[in-house]
């Protein structure tokens, strides 16, 4: 799957990574279905 991935400050690439997976009854999966970032966050 697709995900984006933060490498670093200025570093944020979009990138293939495993499917996530539930290692422990604690653990959940969400899907996100938008998500929004403010100006002064995007340099």
């Amino acid at each position: 799957m697709k995900a984006v991935v933060w490498h670093g400050i200025g570093d944020i690439r979009l990138d293939e990574v495993p499917d996530p997976r539930i290692e422990a009854p604690t653990d959940a999966v969400i899907r996100l279905t938008a998500s929004a970032s403010a100006a002064p966050s995007v340099a």
